[in-house]
C-alpha cells in the first residue's frame, strides 16, 4: 500500500492467477535491457519505491560513477550520461570509443594507457595536435635539433602514430628530393649548423667549394653556369657527365679524343662559334698544296676535310661542276689550277686544252673551225688517239671512204658539211663518165644505184635488177642501142618498143605488117638475134613435137616448095592455114584421084593435116 499502486489489478495481473504478475516494464518510461532485465526489482526500487520517474543512469549509478578511478569520473567531471561510455550489459568494461572524439587513436596510441595522455586525470583535453603531448620528444631530439631548427610543431610532417622513431620524413615531398649520393649523405652535410630552413634548390649553394676548386676546366675563370646539373649528376661530383653532344658543337672524330684545352684555349669555355675555321685557321693558312689562302678557299673546312683528321683531305671533285674521270683523275691539281687558281668555274675542255686544239694539224682544228667541244672526238683518257667515230654522223664511212684522208671530202678544211649524197663529192666523176654519158642521159644523181663505196669503177649496176633483164644479144649491145637519145627512163619491157623497125621491115618469109603478126616478137624470134627467126624454125622443124614441119622436110622445105608464109597462111591469122593452095593440091581432080578408097577423105584447106592423114606433111 506504501507504493500507492493503482487499484486496477489488471495492470499487472490477469484472471488466470495472481502470480506470476503480467506487469511489462517495457510499457514504462524505462524499458529493461541487458543486465537490467535480470536484476531484482529492489536493486532499483530501493525501499520499495516504485514511483521512480527518472530514466537516466546517474540516478542509480552515481555510486559507480563516483567510485570509478580509471579514469576518475568525478575529478574529470565526466558527463552524468553514462551511455556515453557504458551500456546496459554491464558497467565494466566501458564501451567508450576514442574514434568518436576529435582525436581517434591509431598506431601506438591504441595500446597506451589513458594516463599517458590524460596526465593527472585530465580528460578535458581539447587539443588534437601531437605537440601537446610530444613537446618533450620535440625538444629532446638532436638529430636534427628540432627546437634549434625551429621545426614546425606539426609532428605528422616527419612522424606517424606508430612510433616517434624512426622518423617518417620524406625528403621527396620537399622542393629538393634526394637522389644519388644525396640519399646516403648525413643531414648535417647540407643542413650545416643545424640549419633546416633551407629554401634553395640549386646545387651551387652546397657545391660552391667544388665549383671554385675545379680547375680542369676552371669553372670560375670560365664563368661556368652555377647550374651544376649541366655537367654533374647527384651520383657524384666526379666524373662529370657533361655531354658535348648537347651543345651546338657535338664532338665527332678526332675532336672526341682531344683535351678540352685544345679548343678552349686559355680556359675559354664561352665559345659560341661552330665552324672549323675558328680553330683551324693556322691549318688553313699553312696548307700549300693547294694553297688555301692564295686560292681563296672557302673557310668551310668540311668541304674538303673530315672530323677524322685534317689530312688526308676528303675533297671529292665529283661533287663539283667538273667530275674527274680518265686521265684527269690522276693529274696534279696544279695541272688545271695553274698558278693556284682554284676559282675556276668553267667546265668545257677548251679552257685547258686550247693549246692541244691549236696544235693539232691533222686535221687542223683551228683552220677548220672545229667545235670547241672536245668530247666530240676525244675522251678523258687521252687527247690521242681521237675517238671520233664517223659512224655516229649522218654519213658513216664505208668501203674506200674509210681509208681516204679527211681533206679528200672536207676540201679546204670544210668540216661543216651537212649533205650525205654522193653527188656532192662525185660530181666530177659523174660528169666525166661517157659510156654511158651520165649527164647526157640525165642519170639519177644517186650514185648508189650503180656504184658502191668500194670504188667508182667498175659499176655495180645490174640490168637483171630492172624490169628488163638482159639476155642473148642484148648483153653485148651498147646502152644507147636501146636507150636511144640517152633515154634511160624506159618503163616498157616488150620487144616491139625497140624492134618496131625490124617488124615493119620484115617481108620474108612473112610480111609482118601485111599479115598483122603479133607484136610479141618472142613468138618467132629469140634474144640471140633478129634473124633467122629461130622460134619460128623451131615450131616448123621436122623434130617439133607439135606443129607442121617444113624445115627438114624435102616436100615442104623453104624455097623448094614455098617462099612466103602467106602461101599457106592465107589469112592474117597465122593460126589458120590452107593446104590446097599450092602445087598439086590445087588440082582437086588429081587429089581426089590419089585418095580413092581412102576412108574419111574430103577435099578442103585443112583436112590434109588431120591427125589421121598427113599431120607431118608426109605420106
Amino acid at each position: 500500500m506504501s507504493a500507492q499502486f493503482a487499484h486496477n489489478c489488471t495492470t499487472c495481473h490477469n484472471a488466470q492467477a495472481w502470480r506470476p504478475s503480467t506487469f511489462d516494464h517495457a510499457t514504462t518510461q524505462f524499458p529493461l535491457d541487458g543486465a537490467h532485465r535480470t536484476q531484482p526489482c529492489e536493486s532499483c526500487h530501493i525501499g520499495g519505491n516504485y514511483n521512480l520517474t527518472y530514466t537516466d543512469c546517474w540516478q542509480c549509478h552515481e555510486s559507480d560513477f563516483n567510485a570509478t578511478q580509471q579514469p576518475n569520473h568525478v575529478s574529470a567531471q565526466f558527463a552524468h550520461d553514462c551511455t556515453t561510455c557504458h551500456n546496459a550489459q554491464a558497467w565494466s568494461p566501458s564501451t567508450f570509443d576514442h574514434a568518436t572524439t576529435k582525436f581517434p587513436l591509431t598506431g601506438a596510441h591504441l595500446s597506451e594507457p589513458c594516463q599517458s595522455c590524460h596526465v593527472g586525470g585530465n580528460y578535458n583535453l581539447t587539443y588534437t595536435d601531437c605537440w601537446q603531448c610530444h613537446e618533450s620528444d620535440f625538444n629532446a631530439t638532436q638529430q636534427p635539433n628540432h627546437a634549434a631548427a625551429q621545426f614546425a610543431h606539426d609532428c605528422t610532417t616527419c612522424h606517424n602514430a606508430q612510433a616517434w622513431k624512426p622518423s617518417t620524413f620524406n625528403h621527396a615531398t620537399t622542393q629538393f628530393p634526394l637522389t644519388g649520393a644525396h640519399l646516403s649523405a648525413p643531414c648535417q652535410s647540407c643542413h650545416i649548423g643545424g640549419n633546416y630552413n633551407l629554401t634553395y634548390t640549386d646545387c651551387f649553394q652546397c657545391h660552391a667549394t667544388d665549383y671554385n676548386g675545379t680547375t680542369q676546366p676552371d669553372h670560375a675563370a670560365g664563368q661556368f653556369s652555377h647550374d651544376c646539373s649541366v655537367c654533374h649528376s647527384s651520383a657524384g661530383w666526379t666524373p662529370s657527365n657533361f655531354d658535348h653532344a648537347n651543345t651546338n658543337f657535338p664532338l665527332l672524330g678526332a675532336h672526341a679524343a682531344q683535351p678540352c684545352q685544345s679548343c678552349h684555349i686559355g680556359g675559354n669555355y664561352n665559345l659560341t662559334y661552330t665552324d672549323c675555321w675558328q680553330c683551324h685557321e693556322s691549318d688553313f693558312n699553312a696548307s700549300q698544296n693547294p694553297s688555301h689562302s692564295a686560292g681563296q678557299f672557302s673557310h668551310d673546312c668540311t668541304a674538303c676535310h673530315s672530323l677524322a683528321a685534317w689530312r688526308p683531305a676528303t675533297f671529292d671533285h665529283n661533287n663539283t661542276g667538273f667530275p674527274l674521270q680518265g686521265a684527269h683523275a690522276t693529274q696534279a691539281c696544279q695541272a688545271c689550277h695553274i698558278g693556284g687558281d682554284y676559282t675556276i668555274v668553267y667546265t668545257t675542255c677548251i679552257q685547258c686544252h686550247q693549246s692541244d686544239y691549236n696544235a693539232t694539224v691533222n686535221p687542223a682544228h683551228a683552220t677548220n673551225q672545229f667545235p670547241q667541244d672536245c668530247t666530240t672526238c676525244h675522251t678523258q683518257n687521252a687527247w690521242i688517239p681521237s675517238t671520233f667515230d664517223h659512224a655516229a654522223t649522218a654519213f658513216p664511212l664505208t668501203g674506200a671512204h674509210q681509208t681516204r684522208p679527211c681533206v679528200d671530202c672536207h676540201v679546204a678544211g670544210n668540216y661543216t658539211i651537212t649533205y650525205t649524197n654522193c653527188y656532192q663529192c662525185h660530181q666530177s666523176d659523174f660528169n666525166g663518165v661517157a659510156n654511158p654519158s651520165h649527164t647526157a642521159n640525165q642519170f639519177s644523181q644517186d650514185c648508189t644505184i650503180c656504184h658502191t663505196t668500194a670504188s667508182w669503177t667498175p659499176s655495180t649496176f645490174s640490168h637483171a635488177g630492172t624490169n628488163f633483164p638482159l639476155a642473148g644479144a642484148h648483153t653485148t649491145v651498147a646502152c644507147l642501142s636501146c636507150h636511144v637519145g640517152g633515154n634511160y627512163q624506159l618503163t616498157y619491157t616488150d620487144c616491139y618498143q625497140c624492134h618496131q623497125s625490124d617488124y615493119n621491115a620484115a617481108t620474108t618469109p612473112a610480111n609482118h605488117q601485111a599479115m598483122n603478126l603479133s607484136h610479141d616478137c618472142l613468138t618467132c624470134h629469140s634474144q640471140t638475134s633478129w634473124s633467122p627467126a629461130s622460134q619460128f624454125r623451131t615450131m616448123h622443124n621436122v623434130n617439133a613435137p607439135a606443129g607442121f614441119p617444113i624445115y627438114g622436110n624435102a616436100k615442104h622445105e623453104y624455097q623448094n616448095e614455098w617462099t612466103n608464109c602467106s602461101q599457106c597462111h592465107t589469112t592474117n591469122n597465122t593460126a589458120t592455114f590452107c593446104c590446097t593452095t599450092c602445087h598439086e593440091h590445087s588440082n582437086q581432080a588429081n587429089v581426089n584421084n590419089d585418095h580413092q578408097g581412102t576412108s574419111g577423105y574430103t577435099y578442103n584447106c585443112t583436112s590434109c593435116a588431120n591427125a589421121g592423114c598427113h599431120p607431118d606433111g608426109r605420106h
